[in-house]
């Protein structure tokens, strides 16, 4: 929420401070020597939006949902070693035995084949018996199979969504997202 603060900029605040905690106790010297803009400095100094993160927190939790930030314990490791990994990870489900499992992705074409549809649920089917997480976007087509591949071998398996948790597209498969969760899988999102 803090203006001008992205992936990059976030990083190099918690490699220096360690903690987001640490940020915002940071002195104006110590954000100054990070080259940050100045509206950056101002928000992180004066907290301005530390009451604002705590109302979108409760709102997750009323959700059933959590908040994984960049420097969480929790955070998936693997996604932290990207260039520009998300600061912020909203979540639903049982995230934590999925991110414990090995993960494979399965994405693919909106609009495929039958062949490749049924390839995808058999390919995510047969991993997930086999105690592969799978990993797609709950998009139309490829990922929709894969998701479903994965429900039918009683395996898990974690949507990431383009929308926040609460808002599920394509609308269709919103009985595939409850399906998802039933399951013991997972939601995640950048967005609320």
């Amino acid at each position: 929420m803090t203006p001008q603060i992205g992936p990059r900029a976030a990083t190099k605040l918690l490699e220096k401070f360690g903690s987001v905690e640490n940020v915002f106790h940071a002195r104006r010297t110590e954000l100054e020597s990070l080259r940050l803009k100045p509206e950056s400095i101002e928000s992180i100094l004066k907290r301005e939006f530390h009451e604002k993160a705590e109302e979108e927190s409760l709102k997750v939790r009323e959700l059933g949902g959590d908040v994984l930030i960049l420097d969480d314990g929790s955070y998936p490791y693997l996604l932290r070693e990207i260039a520009d990994p998300p600061i912020t990870l909203y979540v639903k489900g049982d995230w934590q035995a999925c991110f414990d499992a090995p993960c494979v992705a399965v994405v693919g074409s909106r609009k495929c084949s039958t062949y490749g549809e049924n390839a995808s649920e058999m390919l995510s089917r047969d991993l997930a018996a086999n105690g592969v997480c799978i990993v797609s976007g709950l998009a139309r087509g490829i990922d929709t199979a894969a998701h479903r591949g994965a429900i039918a071998a009683k395996g898990k398996t974690i949507a990431v969504l383009g929308t926040g948790i609460d808002a599920v597209y394509p609308k269709e498969n919103a009985k595939l997202a409850d399906q998802i969760l039933d399951a013991g899988g997972a939601i995640v999102s950048q967005f609320l």
